[in-house]
């Protein structure tokens, strides 16, 4: 089951975020944002993204 990372907003099916090396995650989001390139990317920017992923824009 896919989870966001409540600090980075990366979408993991692990246990603990792969960028932050967070536990604080939550399987209730919204809003998917699929980031392929975060250096040329204004959304990335704003969400602060650095690597490519898939990103929730919502975490409740």
């Amino acid at each position: 089951m896919p989870r966001a990372c409540r600090t980075c907003k990366i979408i993991t099916d692990d246990n603990v975020c792969p960028i932050c090396k967070g536990t604080e995650l939550s399987d209730d989001f919204s809003s998917l944002l699929i980031v392929l390139d975060p250096e040329n990317s204004l959304l990335a920017e704003k969400l602060e993204a650095k690597e490519a992923g898939n990103y929730a824009l919502k975490i409740r």
